[in-house]
């Protein structure tokens, strides 16, 4: 814990606690998301269960913007347990990457590996502007690792 950071690095400072948080909407259909949040040396790895929407991303963007504030390499948000994701969902990917980049962390690693969450993220022509990986294990690893 002694460590002090060189200049232009963030100082150290304890990894994130896992965190789990829900938020859900009464409706026809009930809507949540589900937040966890993984330190693995100096990657943190965040996990994302449910639905994000305009309802949820709110939720997930609070989760991201407490990691922005932690020291890390690398940043992976996992979406294998996402169901639906809505353009809220994939601006929230766009502004994470921004804001990595402007950290001078990155690239944000993104895993999708469904319908649900790499259709999106083709169509809209994300997949050219976010690393994008069908499993956790292949964005741990990075390109050409």
């Amino acid at each position: 814990m002694g460590e002090s950071a060189a200049v232009g690095e963030r100082p150290p400072h304890p990894p994130p606690a896992p965190r789990r948080t829900e938020r859900a909407r009464s409706g026809p259909r009930e809507q949540q998301v589900t937040v966890d949040v993984e330190s693995r040396g100096r990657t943190v790895i965040v996990s994302v269960a449910g639905e994000i929407d305009v309802v949820t991303a709110d939720e997930v963007q609070s989760v991201l913007d407490v990691v922005r504030c932690s020291p890390f390499d690398t940043l992976v948000i996992d979406l294998t347990r996402v169901g639906f994701l809505a353009s809220a969902g994939l601006r929230l990917l766009v502004a994470c990457s921004h804001a990595l980049s402007a950290d001078g962390v990155g690239p944000l690693r993104v895993v999708a590996d469904g319908p649900a969450t790499l259709r999106p993220i083709r169509l809209t022509g994300l997949g050219a502007h976010l690393e994008v990986h069908s499993s956790l294990g292949a964005a741990l690893r990075g390109p050409g690792e």
